[in-house]
């Protein structure tokens, strides 16, 4: 999966002003400073060299990098009521039984609002493989939200069929379907996509877990529609 692109100037400049920031506001008591980054594809050389030239300064702290794996092993180190301040809560199977349409509408109102102008998209009538979510090659996690959300997604159709707009759900598809088109067209893995899409819905930090269903149940339907991801193995599509 590759990493955005990185002005390299940029992040150079940021290992220095938050080495000062931290320095200044902890100076008392700061022993220890560590640049963290999420950069799965490396950490550039020029970057690499800001840090060393930091702790060439600045031996009375100790100076060091974590990467995505330290960030993951120290998130999964911590417990429940930890993680969940960190990140928020997490949908529960109770949760999705108790989808809010009115979440659900909110977000629908959302998408609609942000599109550039009277996208439509016909509907796909076809079958929905029942291997969709395999040959996609979804992770598991994902695969877990989707089958959760599709439980949940006949609410969303007839929501859909009854919004005031009459091409409410066209719009919709045809907006999702382009975000899809676009993140494949960039190289992006299926879980790295999806969770574009989510991110899309949501809005990125902290959701509650009403709006977490409701966007769960949203990608299910438009899964389930086959307006994102693929409906036959790239071996087999015409």
């Amino acid at each position: 999966m590759p990493d955005a692109a990185i002005n390299v100037a940029t992040l150079v400049n940021k290992i220095n002003d938050d080495y000062t920031l931290a320095g200044n506001h902890l100076k008392a008591i700061m022993k220890e400073w560590h640049f963290g980054h999420n950069l799965l594809n490396g950490f550039p050389t020029e970057a690499v060299l800001a840090l060393e030239q930091l702790k060439a300064s600045n031996k009375h702290h100790t100076i060091g990098l974590i990467g995505p794996s330290r960030l993951e092993e120290y998130a999964l180190g911590l417990d429940g009521n930890a993680l969940s301040e960190l990140f928020g809560p997490a949908a529960t199977a109770e949760d999705s039984r108790n989808l809010n349409m009115t979440e659900v509408g909110a977000l629908m109102d959302s998408v609609i609002s942000a599109m550039d102008g009277g996208a439509t998209n016909d509907s796909d009538l076809k079958p929905v493989p029942i291997d969709k979510l395999e040959f996609n090659k979804l992770p598991e996690h994902w695969c877990g939200l989707i089958r959760s959300g599709i439980q949940n997604a006949p609410y969303v159709a007839a929501f859909i069929g009854q919004h005031h707009d009459p091409e409410a759900g066209m719009k919709i598809a045809a907006a999702f379907n382009e975000r899809y088109r676009v993140l494949r067209l960039e190289g992006l893995d299926p879980g790295v996509i999806m969770d574009r899409l989510y991110e899309g819905i949501t809005g990125v930090g902290s959701v509650t877990t009403q709006r977490q269903v409701a966007a769960h149940a949203l990608l299910a339907h438009l899964f389930e529609s086959c307006d994102i991801f693929e409906r036959e193995a790239e071996s087999t599509a015409s």
